[in-house]
């Protein structure tokens, strides 16, 4: 997995998705995560949004070379595990519910997924979230953007269109997001992993999981298995 980024087409209805977007910034103030970013989570490993960011290492499962264990997590020092970040919040409702299920059906494991908002004339600092040899990767769903939003991720500079597709991103490599734009830029994001080979540049070619599946299951229809 060497690609900076590989955009897909997720068929997503956008019109209600940034309809859906305006309902919840209008209940939830969000939390105001670093200077650049204001943060609604959607998952969180309770439920509730205040367990989004806890300021410990973020978010990945382990080497690219082998199968993860949680050896590797306690020797890589990865405190905070984003397969745990997977109980749907009270703002995970419309079509951010359905977009999450969608994800789970096309097996990509939605995890830690959340609504960043990065503010007019604001950009985040250049950053990677972990080592090079792990699986790490980010999709982000932009809602709302202006032509002044772009990213550089290694050196490449990407602009990310609100037109219903999602964008997987390496965030193994050095990267940095800016909006030099005059309106707030809006993306649903989530830690994935493509376990059924859909793109191009980001499979995931081993078997560990990081937590049971977050659809609903139909215990009835197992008891009756």
């Amino acid at each position: 997995m060497r690609a900076e980024i590989e955009k897909i087409n997720l068929n997503i209805d956008i019109q209600k998705l940034q309809k859906d977007l305006l309902q919840i910034i209008h209940l939830d103030s969000g939390t105001l995560t670093v200077p650049a970013i204001e943060s609604w989570a959607l998952q969180s490993n309770t439920g509730k949004n205040e367990n989004l960011f806890d300021g410990s290492i973020p978010c990945i499962n382990g080497p690219m070379n082998r199968n993860p264990s949680w050896e590797d997590l306690e020797k890589y020092s990865l405190k905070r595990r984003v397969q745990d970040m997977v109980f749907k919040t009270n703002l995970c409702q419309g079509h951010f519910d359905e977009i999450l299920i969608m994800l789970d059906q096309n097996g990509f494991w939605p995890r830690n997924s959340r609504i960043n908002c990065m503010k007019p004339k604001m950009s985040t600092s250049l950053h990677r979230d972990t080592k090079i040899d792990q699986y790490a990767v980010a999709l982000h769903i932009p809602i709302f953007s202006n032509s002044e939003c772009y990213a550089v991720i290694h050196n490449k500079k990407i602009q990310m269109v609100a037109d219903g597709s999602g964008y997987l991103c390496n965030i193994n490599y050095p990267h940095q997001f800016f909006n030099h734009g005059q309106t707030p830029r809006y993306h649903m994001m989530a830690i994935v992993w493509d376990t059924k080979g859909l793109t191009s540049h980001f499979k995931y070619q081993y078997d560990y999981i990081p937590m049971e599946s977050s659809l609903p299951i139909d215990k009835a229809a197992l008891e009756s298995a």
